[in-house]
C-alpha cells in the first residue's frame, strides 16, 4: 500500500479490526473450554486462548523458518483455537442443533481464529509467512530453510574499534 490518507486509514481499521477478532477469538475460546467454577479455572480458559494466540503469532511470523516440531504445535494451536471457537460460539448463540447453526458456529469460528494474525502484520508492515506455504512445507521432501540467527554482539563496523578490542591492542 501507499502512504496516501486512504491506504493508513485502511491499515488503522484493519489493525482494529484484527485487533477485535483476536478480543472475539479469545473470549469464544475461553468460553469453549468450558472451564468453569472457581475464578482460577477462568483465569486458566483465558490464559490457555492468550498462549493459543501467541502460537499462532510466531507461526504467521516465522513460519518456515520455525524447526518442525514448532510448526506442527503451532498448526495444532489453530486446530484448538478453531475447535474451541466453534464450541464457544455454538453455545453463545444457545443454537438448537440445526444444520445452519453448526454452520454458522464453524464458519465464524474459523474466520475469527485465522484473519486476525495475518491482516494486524500486513497491516503493521510486518513481513509474516504464508500458512498454507508453510503447511505445505512440513510434508515436502524440500529441505527446509534453517532459523536466521541474529548478528554476532558486538557488531564489528570497519574503521570503528570496541572497547575490547583496544584492550586487546594494548597489552
Amino acid at each position: 500500500m501507499n502512504n496516501n490518507p486512504i491506504d493508513s486509514k485502511l491499515k488503522f481499521i484493519g489493525k482494529v479490526a484484527s485487533t477485535g477478532g483476536w478480543v472475539l477469538s479469545i473470549i469464544f475460546s475461553a468460553s469453549g473450554f468450558g472451564l468453569q467454577g472457581s475464578i482460577l479455572f477462568v483465569i486458566a480458559g483465558y490464559f490457555l486462548a492468550l498462549l493459543v494466540t501467541m502460537f499462532e503469532v510466531i507461526l504467521n511470523r516465522y513460519g518456515s523458518q520455525l524447526p518442525r516440531t514448532l510448526a506442527v504445535i503451532c498448526f495444532l494451536a489453530y486446530g484448538f483455537g478453531i475447535t474451541t471457537n466453534v464450541v464457544g460460539i455454538f453455545y453463545a448463540r444457545g443454537a438448537g442443533g440445526t444444520v445452519a447453526d453448526y454452520l454458522i458456529a464453524i464458519t465464524i469460528g474459523i474466520a475469527l481464529e485465522v484473519f486476525p494474525e495475518p491482516l494486524f502484520m500486513f497491516c503493521s508492515g510486518v513481513r509474516s509467512s504464508d500458512l498454507l506455504e508453510t503447511l505445505g512445507g512440513l510434508f515436502s521432501r524440500k529441505r527446509r530453510q534453517p532459523p536466521q540467527q541474529p548478528p554476532a554482539y558486538p557488531p564489528v563496523i570497519p574503521g570503528k574499534r570496541g572497547r575490547h578490542e583496544r584492550q586487546q591492542y594494548q597489552r
